[in-house]
Formats: C-alpha cells, sequence, structure tokens
C-alpha cells in the first residue's frame, strides 16, 4: 500500500465535523482488508483484528474520522462569506490560509482577516465573526453555487517529505 496515495485519498474527501457520513464508506471499506467483520455502526467503524482469546490483552484503536471545518453562515454584499466554525479551531492559524467550498460546484477560497494591529479592543486574534473567505466571486455568483450552511475543508494537500 502506498501510504501516500492513501493519505491523498483519504484527506481530500470533504469529511467536517458534523458530516463525517462522507468518509465512512471508503474507511469502511479500507479497514475491511484487515478486519473482514468492520461494520459500520451507529456512525462508528467497528471491527477486530486478528482472534480475541481469553487471557490475553485486547487492546482498542480509537481515533476521529472527521476534520475541523467552516460552515458558511453569509455572503456579504461584496462577495466575501462569512463563516462560523466546526470543530475547534486555532483562530491564530487562519490568514492567509486555503479553502475549498463544497457547494454546487467546488470553489476555491482563501480566508481573510483583519490585520491584528486593527483588531477592536485588546484582541491579538481575531475572532470567527471577523473571519471573510474571498472567492473572488461576486455575491450574485455565489448564490448560483453556494448557500448558507455550505461547508469548507482546508484546501491543504498532502505534501510527501525528501528524507
Amino acid at each position: 500500500m502506498n501510504i501516500t496515495a492513501l493519505l491523498r485519498k483519504l484527506t481530500a474527501i470533504p469529511g467536517v465535523s458534523g458530516r463525517e457520513a462522507v468518509v465512512s464508506q471508503p474507511l469502511l471499506e479500507l479497514l475491511k482488508e484487515y478486519c473482514p467483520d468492520a461494520a459500520l455502526v451507529q456512525g462508528n467503524i467497528i471491527g477486530t483484528f486478528g482472534k480475541r482469546e481469553s487471557g490475553k490483552p485486547h487492546v482498542l484503536l480509537d481515533a476521529h474520522f472527521d476534520q475541523v471545518g467552516l460552515i458558511v453562515t453569509y455572503i456579504d454584499e461584496n462577495g466575501f462569506l462569512k463563516v462560523g466554525n466546526l470543530g475547534g479551531l486555532d483562530l491564530r492559524l487562519f490568514p492567509a490560509q486555503t479553502v475549498t467550498v463544497h457547494g454546487t460546484s467546488d470553489i476555491p477560497g482563501v480566508v481573510c482577516a483583519m490585520p491584528p494591529h486593527l483588531l477592536a479592543g485588546d484582541a491579538d486574534v481575531a475572532d470567527i465573526t471577523d473571519i471573510l473567505i474571498d472567492t473572488g466571486y461576486s455575491k450574485e455568483e455565489l448564490e448560483k453555487i453556494i448557500r448558507d450552511h455550505e461547508l469548507m475543508k482546508w484546501a491543504q494537500p498532502v505534501k510527501q517529505r525528501k528524507l
């Protein structure tokens, strides 16, 4: 198995928090190669690797298969998208990050935020309500592609480092 290709495939799936179902089938298929009894049970993938024997240790591997992301809350008059967060996000990392907005078609965007020296009060990190996504589209164009509550994920591809 080519681990880089597998990571690229899995991270390309837009399974942001609250919408994990889209990721479950590819993960289930992957796990079935190692755990033939693997099944999707109430949103969880469960499988047994090997044979469980009395008196021998049994190990549980537990992991999330969603990813943090953003949700569109509003399209402003200039075509900027207002967003809310899906999952715990570190807002210090937001400015200039690229995202993919999943509407009727996927469109790229970039995170815009007020520079820290222009933020209100003592804030040195923008609040989620200060975050905007610039797609380069007008409000009218965006309204044909996306609606409120469309999802976005970070558009950072898996990169392989040369050792």
